[in-house]
């Protein structure tokens, strides 16, 4: 949370300039969610544990200049999905999972609009929630990958704003990146996660 914060106020601290041309967006989305990548093996050549892509949404709360830099709390959530395990077999026991984010994060409008097109950056950070839910599963080692945890993470993205002058129309890919450790070894280094969205959405207000 300490992470957040300081996103929060250091966005908070770029945007004063501006603070007057600033207008007010909330962005709501659906979408998408994929991971890029497994989950730490429980031990050595075990199967990869992967979370199955399933529905996601989006929310926005943006603030500042649509030509330029705008500031945004965004909370981002795939919904319950398999982990298959096949070690295990998902018919009897299968965990299941879903993944939450809450960013402070900067919209970068580095380029102009194209006729009625605007693409942005997307770079924040803040923090990663994992929910995993499990029936009997007994084995320790899958136990030590497969528990709730919160990550700080960083969110890194692109989009395009499309204007179709009643409506704005966007569409994001957002790569929301953490530390991730089986809490077994603590000489091992944690493994990179890659959880991705894809989500499309309208603009209301600004």
């Amino acid at each position: 949370m300490r992470a957040f914060r300081y996103a929060v106020f250091a966005a908070v601290a770029l945007l004063a300039p501006v603070s007057g041309a600033a207008q007010l967006r909330v962005i709501p989305q659906v979408g998408l969610y994929t991971p890029f990548t497994d989950f730490p093996s429980p031990s050595a050549g075990a199967e990869e544990l992967r979370k199955g892509a399933t529905l996601a949404y989006s929310l926005a709360v943006e603030l500042g200049t649509t030509d330029a830099v705008s500031f945004r709390i965004n909370l981002l959530h795939a919904t319950d999905s398999e982990i298959p395990i096949e070690d295990v077999g998902c018919q009897v026991d299968c965990a299941r999972s879903k993944v939450s984010a809450a960013t402070a994060t900067l919209a970068l409008r580095l380029i102009p609009a194209l006729v009625v097109i605007h693409p942005f950056l997307l770079l924040g950070g803040g923090v990663k929630r994992y929910d995993f839910t499990r029936s009997s599963l007994q084995d320790e080692r899958l136990s030590s990958v497969l528990s709730d945890r919160n990550q700080v993470t960083g969110h890194l993205g692109a989009g395009a704003e499309l204007n179709l002058g009643l409506i704005r129309i966007t569409g994001e890919i957002s790569d929301v990146l953490s530390r991730f450790d089986t809490e077994e070894d603590p000489d091992t280094d944690a493994e990179f996660q890659h959880d991705t969205f894809f989500t499309v959405g309208i603009v209301l207000g600004g």
